[in-house]
């Protein structure tokens, strides 16, 4: 796990944060989904975050969330 951790932060390492908005969300929309067993509609906001922990460890080699985040 290690080399992985390591490999991830090696692929980062040269990662230029880009100016971001932080009053503005990343991205919202309205679905479907399902709650208490019913198909009601749904309203998603994704909002800017510091990041997970394992992307501010460069650990990371899920997704691309770092990318949204304040660096």
């Amino acid at each position: 796990m290690k080399e992985l951790s390591e490999f991830c932060k090696e692929l980062k390492k040269d990662f230029t944060p880009r100016i971001k908005d932080t009053k503005e969300p990343v991205s919202f929309w309205s679905e479907k989904d399902i709650l208490n067993k019913k198909v009601v509609d749904a309203f998603v906001i994704i909002l800017r975050t510091r990041g997970c922990s394992w992307a501010l460890k460069s650990g990371c080699s899920m997704c691309g969330y770092f990318n949204d985040s304040i660096f």
